[in-house]
């Protein structure tokens, strides 16, 4: 009951659609559940940057805010991952970009 309140409020509220991973019934010991590590890695690079490591913010936003710093690098790590393995074709060819 207390799931299916959350995954409506998060709807009517951001318009995300929110998808409970349950384990199987069938399954004993270990098993791997599917994106779950996706889930785990995200949280250990934000243990990579100091301030995240802890919980020290008393204001939400203010920890919101430190989300969106710490994942700078990563996505500037990406993008310059993704500029370096296009070919010079595609540079030439790509409109030039104004600012």
């Amino acid at each position: 009951m207390a799931l299916r309140s959350l995954c409506s409020l998060v709807m009517d509220t951001y318009r995300w659609i929110i998808e409970a991973l349950l384990r199987p019934q069938t399954g004993q010991g270990f098993e791997v559940l599917p994106k779950r590590w996706l889930v785990e890695r995200t949280f250990a690079w934000f243990n990579w940057c100091r301030r995240l490591s802890k919980d020290y913010e008393m204001v939400p936003q203010t920890c919101e805010a430190f989300l969106y710093v710490g994942m700078i690098p990563i996505l500037l790590r990406r993008l310059a991952l993704s500029l370096t393995s296009q070919t010079f074709f595609h540079c030439c060819v790509s409109p030039p970009i104004s600012f």
